[in-house]
């Protein structure tokens, strides 16, 4: 039976033609290993049961993408971005920047689940997500769509972050993340939240 693909997500508004999956040959792989990237017709035929998503290739030589980690009831958000990837934003050379940091002092677990109606029950987990341009966005200044790309519940913690918070005394600075919340504060984090759930 021949395949036939359009190569293109009209449907969907994406700017954006793909031709290729990544494919995820080891799922518990962590920084970008165990996986990579087929051309569509191939990945069928090769590894028909594998998981793996779309590759929204872009023209630039660098890849980003952002990180909401929750640590018990504090949530951070970060971009990564490799210079020295094309597709993997965790691998090569990356610079690594803190967002946002945010403590829910009145939960013990992340209000996040509760808000969602979603029964994540680690206490600590993260979602990886990307920006990309669609043709119709639902925002009315028409930025682009959020694609989640994975969620991870053994989510590594970087070793070092960029301060880009406006509102910070340490904008632009480099820190370790462990300045931030050290290992001490984040058992107590997952201690709390795991007995929060039992």
């Amino acid at each position: 039976m021949e395949l036939l693909w359009n190569s293109s997500w009209d449907h969907t508004g994406i700017c954006s033609s793909f031709s290729e999956l990544v494919v995820y040959r080891d799922e518990m792989a962590h920084r970008g290993e165990g996986k990579e990237v087929i051309n569509v017709e191939d990945a069928i035929e090769e590894c028909p049961d594998a998981y793996a998503s779309v590759l929204l290739r872009n023209n630039q030589k660098y890849s980003i993408s952002h990180r909401d980690l929750f640590i018990g009831n504090h949530a951070f958000k970060f971009t990564y971005i490799s210079i020295t990837d094309r597709w993997r934003s965790n691998c090569g050379y990356v610079v690594i920047t803190l967002d946002s940091f945010k403590i829910y002092p009145e939960f013990d677990v992340m209000p996040f689940t509760l808000k969602h109606g979603i029964n994540i029950t680690s206490p600590m987990f993260a979602f990886d997500y990307i920006d990309a341009p669609v043709a119709c966005s639902q925002f009315p200044d028409g930025r682009d769509e959020r694609f989640y790309v994975d969620f991870n519940e053994a989510p590594g913690l970087p070793d070092e972050v960029i301060i880009n918070k406006f509102d910070s005394d340490n904008y632009g600075d480099c820190v370790r993340f462990e300045e931030i919340m050290d290992s001490e504060k984040i058992a107590e984090c997952v201690e709390k939240s795991l007995k929060s759930e039992s």
